[in-house]
């Protein structure tokens, strides 16, 4: 690529992509898909990774 080919630099200044979804929009298709959890199971700490926390897990011993 050369720098000809370069028309202009990107800025905030750019025109309005009118295909842009505007925040309000963006956000309500995000809360649509979102899916609450209803319960929970207590599982062996080991086996628990990747899982959704159902409350904050506190080492009884001081390690980094």
């Amino acid at each position: 690529m050369t720098s000809e080919e370069i028309k202009h630099q990107a800025s905030c200044a750019d025109p309005v992509d009118l295909k842009a979804l505007s925040v309000d929009d963006a956000r309500g298709r995000i809360i649509d898909q979102i899916i609450p959890v209803t319960g929970y199971e207590k599982r062996p700490l080991r086996s628990a990774l990747g899982r959704i926390l159902d409350q904050t897990i506190v080492s009884p011993v001081d390690v980094p």
